[in-house]
């Protein structure tokens, strides 16, 4: 079964980034898809954010 919510490390590993700097994209995240603290963020939300396919984030996040 694959993971489909995404975390700060996931952002992080995906765009090679701090945690600090992954928790700042994933604001960003929140607010361009109108989700509030607490809703979980998927990959389908971050694959549309960087303009990649969801199957794609779904397979480096389970390869790690």
């Amino acid at each position: 079964m694959s993971r489909v919510i995404i975390y700060t490390k996931d952002v992080s590993l995906m765009m090679g980034v701090s945690d600090k700097t992954a928790r700042e994209v994933i604001k960003k995240i929140r607010t361009r898809v109108r989700k509030e603290p607490g809703i979980p963020l998927t990959v389908f939300d971050l694959g549309a954010y960087m303009n990649m396919d969801a199957q794609y984030i779904i397979r480096i996040i389970n390869a790690k």
